[in-house]
């Protein structure tokens, strides 16, 4: 006997949770494989594990505990009926969980969920017996979540409801697209049965079903769309086709009419629209009595007929009001509201959530709205337009003759009551709002209720003038009711000011609440007293020194000590200190910390300000005594252990702050000399592990660990540190503090080699160099030239020149327009120049020529000997490789250009040392740039051929001299490969 069901529903919440997690331990436990169990055995288990997820999704809400118990499932041993029912079992938990589910992100990520299942069982088990079953409950989760996410997308505004919009209309495409094929397969499913002379109820209840939800997921896209009259059409034209096959009297006609009247008022078209709407009401419920009563009419019909034949004008009469409304037929309309009423008063019917009592609104709003009259009594009420012919009637006493809108607030209130903290009682206290302001009087928990429903919709001007009505009222009335409803009402006044950033007017309202006139509910007294201090807090955040908002201020603090009890007082008194403490008075805040009582929630956080507070006036040894004993005494008291959750994130709160002053106090004392960078790191080191939420604090204590590292000569320690830095806290400033710390370092360690001439660690050093000071320069804030300078001077020695590239251009964007002549300097001499010779070395031959050709033309910044000689680069071109393979970097050539670089070059290689490598290097240079001339202007290939007869001569026939001045043979090849052009 399974017994597992019924005693959950008898546990209190937590054993059950508690009993559901160790069922799905179980389900996932290594017991499971002890004995090989038979398929039999193998798929009753997996039955018995899928009525479990059911249930933990469906009875008690567990979508994901349930989705733990399928993904525990083993499959191997099951047969494939079973796989499929797997499938189909995780399709149903998303489906009927998002149905549930009523916060918007939650609800629609489960309809996702629960949509994306369908498709891959759908793409999975092509061959399921159930899978035309499984394809039309899909259809039917779209038209659910087309229904859903339309309301949230009619609320929505901006982007939010273009997103929904995009969302509905993708989601509701793909399942209109499949109803055609489905709808076409249960036709042939039908045809095939009756052949065999079988029943087909059930399928034809599928087919209409299927249509019926087609045609409400053509109506959403239609209300979405800008021109919805394609999408209408269809709608219209699939109900028709479910009432002809159907028949109109039917189940499936009667719900088609239902949905084609709304489609007809969603279009305009209220006279059509009624019409439909009329047919269904009255031949469900005849609105007359005469009609009711004949033979075999309604009166006739067994309850449970009645009843399901009320479900379509308790569904279909609010449309029906809606659409006389809509071509001004306020008589149909107020005769077909008061139908409504009579109709659950003579059978008794009940009221469905939500139709009905949506129903029932809009009974209220055409009532309210006619202005008319209602004679008779329960179950024979009539509307009449005037008082007048309500008496002609014969209709004259209280008993039986009233004013519409008095109908009208008693449907509203109903509505009101059996809705509590759902959206029919926001609409319900709506039109009871309504309804007052067209002067009805109503009692004040009426008036109180009318608004409160306006502040829950946000209409807190309207809000605010109703809670004022209630408080007229309340002034007039006895003190008893006015102590018991005042408090509450004033409330919400303040608190619909503080909604509409009113703060100042909120801080005064909840002020008079606290008068003796009103006091006297213990709980919203301290309401109003806290909400009196938090207002007028944010008054005075605001608007500097003021010395009436300081009083006020003062005064709200002792309020809230004054109707607090226990803890609460202490927390203001907290507040206090803390307040003092911002302000930087010390002592005050100390004095105030230490006053904090022993049951205040913030108490041990007081105990750790308190000593932090000597610290700031110079006492660190008094301020670290009382650190270490509160973390050594206090915290270690089993005693004063925390129990509750709230007061174990407390103590931990604490525990940080001592934590991260204490290590404070030891690091400044290691840095004056008399203290140990050692113990500052056994205080800090490990605090962003043991305080993993101290965000705000743990940078800084990673920053002094790296710095303390530092200062006891352990590099590879501190570059951990600051890796860590990176990684979790990249856009902290210590992040880049530390960096530069680290950079400091290294550079006065690649100093040190370079003097002893101690090349293997140079390159390394110089890497981290570039590393640290571009961490710094990215995260320092305001960007510096000259960092950004050195930042790309280092990775020029490392040839880094994608990273040059980068950084240059970032240089010239930042700092293109600053109009500082020394900027302007740097830029030109320096940045440039630097961008140029990288773009060559990346071969991006023709913007280095744009930037080097300007150069060129500066007359007041005349270009340095390396510009002059990669604009010539730039202007023919160069070479690269050896004997085994020359390769040509073409230049941007242009013939004006070539006199330029080739003077250039001239006058460099007139200046440099002869017979030394770069002097070589110069005069190939030169011989090569008159070779391209020459491709261009043929009379210039005798300057080439005059330079290298010359060179030449003066050298040995193979030109071993350059071999020997340049250290290898590359360059003498060079020229011998030029020789042969030319």
């Amino acid at each position: 006997m399974n017994t597992s069901r019924p005693l959950l529903r008898f546990l209190p919440p937590l054993a059950a949770v508690a009993l559901i997690t160790a069922s799905v331990l179980l389900i996932g436990s290594p017991a499971k494989a002890c004995s090989a169990p038979s398929r039999q055995n193998s798929d009753r288990q997996t039955r018995e594990e899928l009525r479990l997820a059911r249930g933990l999704a469906q009875d008690w809400q567990f979508v994901e505990l349930a989705e733990t118990v399928l993904d525990g499932i083993k499959q191997e041993d099951v047969s494939d009926s079973i796989k499929e029912e797997i499938g189909l079992t995780r399709c149903e938990i998303f489906a009927t969980s998002a149905r549930r589910e009523r916060e918007e992100e939650r609800k629609l990520e489960l309809y996702e969920k629960a949509l994306r299942s369908y498709a891959e069982y759908i793409d999975e088990f092509k061959f399921a017996e159930n899978l035309g079953q499984a394809k039309r409950n899909r259809v039917a989760l779209a038209k659910n979540f087309g229904t859903e996410v339309f309301e949230l997308y009619t609320e929505a505004v901006g982007d939010r409801a273009v997103e929904l919009r995009t969302l509905l209309m993708d989601v509701l495409t793909d399942a209109v697209g499949d109803t055609s094929d489905l709808t076409t397969r249960l036709d042939a499913e039908i045809d095939e049965e009756r052949e065999l002379e079988g029943a087909t109820n059930t399928l034809e209840r599928e087919k209409f079903r299927l249509m019926l939800n087609t045609s409400q997921m053509l109506l959403t896209m239609a209300q979405v769309s800008d021109d919805g009259t394609y999408f209408f059409d269809q709608a219209i034209s699939t109900l028709e086709e479910v009432a002809d096959s159907a028949s109109e009297d039917s189940e499936w006609g009667r719900l088609a009419y239902l949905l084609e009247g709304r489609v007809y008022i969603e279009m305009g078209e209220f006279s059509d629209g009624a019409d439909y709407l009329n047919y269904v009401v009255e031949n469900s419920v005849p609105s007359s009595a005469e009609d009711r009563a004949v033979d075999n009419g309604f009166d006739d019909l067994p309850p449970g007929t009645q009843e399901a034949l009320w479900t379509f004008v308790d569904r279909g009469t609010g449309p029906l009001i809606d659409a006389y409304l809509g071509f001004g037929e306020i008589e149909e309309a107020c005769r077909y509201a008061l139908h409504f009423q009579n109709s659950k008063d003579i059978y008794g019917f009940g009221v469905s959530r939500p139709d009905g009592y949506l129903s029932q609104l809009s009974a209220g709003r055409a009532l309210m709205n006619s202005g008319g009259y209602v004679g008779g009594d329960k179950g024979e009420m009539v509307w009449f337009q005037t008082r007048e012919e309500m008496r002609d009637a014969g209709f004259k006493n209280r008993r039986n003759s009233r004013a519409a809108i008095d109908l009208a607030l008693e449907f509203a209130q109903e509505v009101n009551r059996d809705n509590r903290g759902n959206s029919l009682q926001l609409l319900a206290q709506g039109l009871i709002a309504e309804i007052i302001d067209r002067g009805v009087a109503v009692d004040p928990e009426i008036l109180f209720e009318a608004a409160q429903g306006m502040f829950y919709q946000e209409r807190y001007a309207e809000a605010i003038e109703g809670f004022k009505r209630v408080l007229s009222v309340l002034e007039s009335g006895d003190q008893a009711t006015r102590t018991r409803v005042g408090p509450e009402v004033i409330y919400y006044i303040g608190r619909s000011f503080q909604k509409t950033s009113r703060n100042l007017e909120a801080a005064m309202a909840f002020r008079m609440a606290l008068d003796t006139r009103w006091v006297g509910d213990p709980k919203f007294d301290l309401q109003n007293a806290k909400q009196f201090h938090n207002s007028i807090k944010a008054v005075k955040r605001g608007a500097g020194e003021d010395a009436q908002l300081e009083a006020l201020f003062r005064e709200s603090q002792d309020q809230v000590v004054e109707f607090a009890k226990g803890g609460g007082a202490g927390n203001i008194l907290y507040s206090q200190a803390e307040s003092a403490y911002q302000s930087k008075d010390y002592e005050d805040a100390r004095e105030r910390f230490l006053q904090v009582p022993g049951n205040a929630d913030e108490y041990e956080k007081a105990l750790a300000y308190a000593a932090v507070c000597l610290s700031k006036v110079d006492q660190p040894d008094e301020a670290l005594a009382e650190l270490e004993a509160y973390l050594q005494d206090y915290v270690t008291d089993p005693v004063r252990a925390p129990t509750t959750e709230s007061g174990k994130k407390r103590r931990t709160e604490a525990m940080a702050l001592a934590r991260y002053y204490g290590g404070l106090i030891h690091y400044n004392a290691a840095e004056t000399g008399s203290g140990s960078y050692e113990t500052a790191l056994e205080w800090l080191d490990g605090y962003a592990d043991d305080f993993s939420e101290q965000n705000t604090f743990a940078p800084k204590t990673i920053f002094i660990s790296l710095s303390s590292f530092l200062k006891l000569g352990d590099l590879e320690a501190a570059e951990k540190r600051r890796d860590r830095l990176v990684e979790e806290f990249k856009d902290d400033r210590w992040t880049g503090i530390g960096a530069y710390e680290i950079y400091k370092v290294t550079r006065d360690l690649r100093e040190e080699a370079l003097k002893k001439n101690e090349t293997g660690p140079i390159a390394g050093l110089t890497r981290s160099m570039a590393v640290n000071l571009g961490l710094y320069n990215e995260l320092a804030g305001k960007p510096k030239l000259n960092n950004i300078r050195i930042e790309s001077r280092l990775w020029t020695e490392l040839s880094e020149w994608p990273t040059v590239k980068r950084l240059l251009r970032s240089a010239l964007n930042q700092f293109g327009s600053d109009e500082s002549q020394e900027v302007q300097n740097a830029l030109t001499t320096s940045v440039k120049p630097n961008l140029a010779h990288a773009l060559l070395e990346l071969k991006e031959v023709r913007d280095a020529a744009e930037l080097l050709t300007e150069l060129m033309g500066n007359k007041t910044k005349p270009p340095s000997s390396r510009t002059q000689r990669n604009y010539a680069r730039a202007i023919s071109g160069w070479v690269e490789g050896d004997e085994s393979q020359m390769i040509e970097i073409p230049g941007v050539g242009g013939e004006e250009a070539f006199p330029l670089a080739t003077d250039r070059l001239q006058t460099l290689e007139d200046r440099s040392e002869k017979w030394l490598c770069d002097w070589y290097q110069l005069k190939f240079e030169l011989a090569y740039a008159h070779y391209q001339w020459s491709l261009v202007d043929g009379k210039r290939i005798a300057g080439a051929q005059a330079i290298l007869k010359q060179f030449k001569s003066d050298l040995s026939p193979g030109l071993a001299e350059i071999s020997e001045a340049c250290g290898d043979d590359v360059l003498r090849q060079r020229f011998l490969w030029l020789d042969k052009k030319l």
